[in-house]
């Protein structure tokens, strides 16, 4: 949860009724696929995602600010897609909050396509593995 915090994460989630980052926390370490990006034994970036039956679902990609635009979401993804390929997954989905504008650049930059969610505060998105990030 600490590093969540760290990276503000906070933020894009409050708009949500019944979020709670404690909660959140709790859920991706017991049950989602984890990888972090280390600095000198400090976290500095964090992906974390779920197996579907066809596709994998990323819950949350988190890089420090002071990390950013240096390629490290790039590469937590494409970890990632050799993870979900090697257990024949072909579609990666996530969603992000329709005011986390920098997110849905950095997606739609890197090939992802909108999902539009009617109706709800937050977008879909999606990418077929087989397209190179």
């Amino acid at each position: 949860m600490k590093f969540l915090k760290s990276v503000g994460f906070e933020r894009y989630t409050e708009e949500e009724q019944n979020f709670n980052l404690e909660n959140y926390s709790e859920k991706l370490e017991k049950k989602a696929i984890n990888i972090f990006a280390v600095n000198f034994n400090c976290d500095i970036a964090h992906l974390a995602f779920y197996l579907t039956s066809s596709s994998i679902f990323v819950s949350s990609l988190s890089v420090l600010p002071s990390w950013r635009k240096l390629g490290i979401g790039s590469e937590l993804l494409k970890i990632c897609t050799t993870i979900a390929t090697s257990m024949g997954r072909a579609k990666i989905e996530l969603e992000t909050s329709r005011n986390n504008v920098e997110a849905i650049n950095f997606y739609n930059k890197i090939g992802f396509e909108i999902n539009n969610l009617e109706g709800s505060k937050r977008l879909a998105l999606s990418k077929l593995i087989s397209q190179p990030i």
